[in-house]
Formats: structure tokens, C-alpha cells, sequence
């Protein structure tokens, strides 16, 4: 019953592009669009959020095919990508192509370096990785809050996730306490604080720092259930 409901979803979305794509033909004859970039975006937000990537690739494709050089979209491929890379053969050299022609677009964007880093983990090119993640942070790093430049909050919790995946503790902090003096109700905050200082707890060669390190994991991670237990009280 529910892989039927989903499939029925799927039918939807995909009537629901092609009439997109119809009435703007039509449209197009009376030289009228009906739709846009914009709207296509929501829509390719919203399958995203839902996990929705297959037919997310396809609205993303279509708005591509409206701006070739539309550097939100192809940041949005790349990602999209990597996530259907386990799925299909040929998603990582369309990742790549999509970033590199972000790249050739704007190669002050922070967030497709990110992207990039993420692609060469996947590869299991570490180097490489953290050599795109160092390009991606000297981008906005030492700019003023509220800068422009600076990635969205939830960027930057990915970022952190990428650097303590390369055991770029020093770094994860650094961004971290950044994210803190912004919004420090984020779960996802005080959870990577505690894996953070965890892990460098668990690499440590000396006994003491070690106890340290997981005193302030401890400490995150308390923070971490108040963070909870506050929404858990506002909410419900």
C-alpha cells in the first residue's frame, strides 16, 4: 500500500512537470512564460526536503534548460547528484561537471567547494578534499556577520560535519563556535560540539587532555538534550 501511494506521488510530480513544461510551450508561442526559474526552485525545494531526488534531478534539469548558467541550479545538480550516486553509474561525472561549470561561473562561491570537498570524500580522496574545504572556508571565514558571501547556517553545520569527518577538529570548532553566536538552539550544533571534542578526546595521547576533551563533550551533549527538552516543553 504505501510503495503504491508513493508511486501515485511520483506520477503526480512528474504529470505535474510535464504540464509545466507543456503550458510554457504553449506559452512560449504567445511569447509568455508561465513559469520560472523561481517557481521551479521552490518545487525542487520541496522534493528535496522529502528526500524526493530523482525527481528533484528532473525539475532541477529543467530549470537548466531555462538558465544554462544559473549558478544556484548547478549547485543544486551537484548535490543532487551525490546523493543519487549510489544509485546511478554516471551521477559522479555529472557531479563533476555541474560543479565545474559553477566553478567556471563564480570561483569565489564558498558553497561549491563545499560541495566539491564532499565529492572527493566520496572518492576517498581525503587530500583533496580537505585542500577544497581550505578554499571553500578562506572564502568567507574572517568576513563581517552578516556578510553576503557567508553560507547559510545549514551549509555550515554540512561543513562541519565534512571537516570532522577529515578530523579537522580545530577547524569544526572555529565554525562551530561561529554558528553558537548566531542560533545556539540547534540541535545539530551541540551534538557536532560533542562528537567534536569526543573525537579529539579518543585521538589524544595525552591522559589529561583527554579527560578534557570529554568533559566538554559531556558538557555539549547536556546542552544538547536542554535544547530538546526546551522545544519538546514549547511544542508539545
Amino acid at each position: 500500500m504505501e510503495e503504491d501511494t508513493i508511486n501515485k506521488k511520483n506520477i503526480y510530480n512528474l504529470n505535474n512537470l510535464n504540464n509545466l513544461t507543456e503550458n510554457n510551450n504553449n506559452n512560449n508561442n504567445n511569447n509568455k512564460v508561465s513559469y520560472n526559474v523561481s517557481d521551479l526552485l521552490k518545487k525542487i525545494s520541496s522534493l528535496i526536503d522529502t528526500c524526493d531526488y530523482q525527481l528533484a534531478l528532473q525539475f532541477s534539469k529543467k530549470a537548466l534548460s531555462l538558465e544554462n548558467d544559473n549558478l544556484k541550479v548547478l549547485e543544486i545538480l551537484g548535490m543532487i547528484e551525490i546523493e543519487l550516486e549510489i544509485f546511478e553509474v554516471d551521477a559522479e561525472q555529472k557531479c563533476e561537471e555541474y560543479l565545474n561549470k559553477a566553478l567556471e561561473l563564480d570561483l569565489l562561491n564558498p558553497e561549491v567547494y563545499q560541495l566539491l570537498a564532499s565529492v572527493r570524500l566520496s572518492q576517498q580522496r581525503n587530500d583533496d578534499a580537505k585542500i577544497a574545504l581550505e578554499k571553500s572556508l578562506d572564502l568567507w571565514i574572517n568576513l563581517d556577520p552578516g556578510h553576503s558571501s557567508i553560507p547559510s547556517y545549514e551549509s555550515r553545520i554540512s561543513l562541519v560535519k565534512l571537516l570532522i569527518e577529515l578530523s579537522q577538529y580545530t577547524k569544526a570548532l572555529n565554525v562551530l563556535e561561529i554558528l553558537q553566536k548566531e542560533n545556539d538552539e540547534v540541535f545539530d550544533l551541540w551534538y557536532l560540539y560533542g562528537l567534536c571534542y569526543f573525537l579529539m578526546g579518543q585521538d589524544s595521547q595525552n591522559e589529561q587532555d583527554r579527560l578534557t576533551h570529554w568533559e566538554d563533550a559531556r558538557d555539549c551533549l547536556i546542552n544538547y538534550e536542554k535544547v530538546i527538552f526546551y522545544f519538546l516543553n514549547k511544542f508539545f
